[in-house]
């Protein structure tokens, strides 16, 4: 069985939101002590793609809907509306925090197609943090990804295209979309560095493709934690359901072989993880 590297991106994708599930964890907090505490414990908050998958096509946000309003572990960088990123400078949200903290994108993670490129922005999940004095400033590490995201909306409250791989809105011809790929983005005008918030009370179907990007960056705001699945949770897959086992053991080697050189090593251990519980 071949499968290109584009096909096991998507199976992969498949197989991991049925594998994940998202935890609230009851507390309402700012953005950054939420993220400093899961990095402390060694655990993660969902990414706005999986809020996303939640809020958007399925009802299943209605079992964790306490949760909501609730930061995602995705940052979006953009320049002032009409602006540009500059090489070799800093990316500088214009607000400060309650605590009179600048929050800042570190110059080396913008890549190089976004600078002098009008229309951009920059969409990090999973960012660093460094503690700088005043200064929290996020950039790309080891378990980051960072995507370049082209005709970035410039209007606050625009409704645009969902892009497949962040969920964050984009501009585009409106009269060819279905309802299903329309989100709203809401921005700041000035440059912002803004942890999105996703489930504004949740119950609207508008209000659950609404991706929020200008919360003032202390807010309290709910806080779940991503769990993926172990082999504590996944003999079903083994022994409830023998065809879907017997599907795994023939279709994740060669998807883990195709993934190997682009994956991040969190992913393809889930996979092996998966491939061994089906295995038993």
């Amino acid at each position: 069985m071949v499968v290109t590297a584009a096909q096991a991106r998507e199976i992969a994708q498949d197989i991991s939101a049925q594998q994940t599930r998202i935890v609230p964890t009851g507390k309402n907090q700012p953005w950054l002590d939420a993220r400093l505490a899961m990095d402390k414990e060694g655990n993660r908050m969902p990414t706005n793609a999986d809020y996303d998958r939640v809020l958007v096509g399925s009802e299943a946000w209605k079992q964790i809907k306490e949760v909501f309003p609730a930061w995602s572990d995705t940052v979006l960088v953009y320049p002032e509306k009409g602006g540009k990123f500059k090489a070799g400078k800093d990316v500088t949200d214009a607000f400060k925090d309650g605590a009179g903290n600048t929050w800042v994108f570190s110059a080396s993670s913008v890549p190089k197609e976004a600078v002098g490129k009008k229309g951009v922005a920059i969409c990090i999940e999973h960012p660093k943090i460094e503690l700088i004095g005043s200064r929290v400033v996020l950039s790309a590490g080891p378990e980051s990804s960072v995507t370049l995201l082209e005709n970035f909306i410039q209007e606050n409250g625009m409704a645009g295209k969902v892009d497949e791989k962040t969920r964050v809105p984009l501009e585009a011809n409106m009269s060819n979309l279905s309802p299903e790929q329309i989100r709203w983005l809401y921005r700041i005008y000035d440059i912002g560095v803004r942890p999105l918030v996703r489930g504004f009370y949740g119950y609207d179907v508008r209000l659950r493709r609404v991706v929020y990007a200008i919360g003032r960056l202390d807010l309290r705001f709910g806080v779940a934690q991503l769990e993926t699945g172990s082999e504590a949770a996944a003999p079903k897959i083994g022994t409830a359901n023998t065809q879907l086992a017997s599907m795994v053991r023939e279709t994740l080697p060669p998807i883990i072989a195709a993934l190997e050189p682009i994956a991040k090593p969190e992913v393809l251990e889930n996979l092996r993880r998966l491939q061994r519980v089906a295995s038993e």
